[in-house]
């Protein structure tokens, strides 16, 4: 799933953890880089910061934690969806990609 944003990337993986019908990982680009926003100087909001926190204490760092959750949706049961933005967009490589908009 591609988000424009990354506050509405981690805001979708929210909502559906919430109604729990299919498992999700949001797999962003570190906060300082201005992927799907409007400023270059936009702030991050807290939310983005505690996501971006709590998924560098869990994998150590940005290229490990891609490399892993890409490593999950393709080996393993869970996550059926991975949520972006700005990343693995190219659908020749990634057939199962879908746009929602």
């Amino acid at each position: 799933m591609v988000c424009d944003k990354k506050i509405n990337a981690i805001r979708y993986k929210d909502f559906l953890d919430e109604i729990g019908l299919v498992s999700s990982d949001v797999l962003i680009s570190p906060l300082d880089e201005r992927e799907g926003e409007d400023s270059a100087y936009e702030k991050s909001t807290e939310k983005e910061n505690r996501f971006w926190k709590k998924m560098m204490d869990e994998h150590g760092n940005s290229k490990t934690y891609e490399k892993n959750i890409i490593s999950r949706f393709k080996n393993q049961k869970d996550p059926e969806i991975i949520i972006v933005v700005d990343k693995l967009l190219t659908v020749l490589t990634n057939p199962g990609i879908q746009f929602c908009t």
